[in-house]
């Protein structure tokens, strides 16, 4: 599975990259990988949003507020390429965008699973509802930053490093 920093890095690239563009055509070379009943077909003519980490999904946010989850498992890769790019001879899913770009996922072992839900559906996708808020307390986003910020007024300075005795 790619780190939790790796994903992070991937969700803001793809942000970056897939804006204005639209989905072309999209081609599935292991069909089982997608998840979800018409497979991805349905997202020709539509716009990605914005792309965001929740735990190990990938999240791609549809302008018509559907959502394509990714879980990318142990050995899921993204690459951005020019059309013309020879692909990868591991790559199982191919979205086509405008402007001649194209979103490659590959999976040497092809573990990785793709669901299109509508977003009041998200927790139909496996493992996706146990994520939970979790230690963020309700946030979502940075853990190290939610550990520092101080939620009550009492834990103000509870973040501070102190010196303590070593006993002999």
């Amino acid at each position: 599975m790619p780190e939790i920093p790796d994903l992070q890095a991937i969700a803001g690239f793809l942000t970056a990259q897939l804006d204005g563009r639209t989905v072309q055509s999209t081609e599935a070379r292991y069909p089982w990988l997608v998840r979800s009943v018409g497979g991805l077909d349905s997202l020709v003519g539509h716009r990605f949003t914005a792309v965001r980490r929740t735990g190990k999904f990938l999240r791609f946010e549809i302008d018509d507020g559907r959502v394509l989850v990714v879980n990318a498992m142990i050995t899921g890769r993204f690459t951005w390429a020019e059309r013309a790019e020879r692909r990868r001879p591991g790559t199982c899913i191919t979205l086509a965008f405008s402007g001649d770009h194209e979103l490659r996922y590959s999976d040497a072992r092809r573990m990785g699973r793709w669901y299109l839900v509508a977003t009041d559906a998200l927790d139909s996708v496996p493992q996706f509802a146990e994520l939970g808020p979790g230690c963020a307390g309700g946030r979502r986003g940075d853990v190290h930053a939610a550990a520092r910020e101080p939620s009550r007024p009492d834990q103000e300075h509870a973040h501070e490093p102190a010196l303590h005795r070593r006993h002999r």
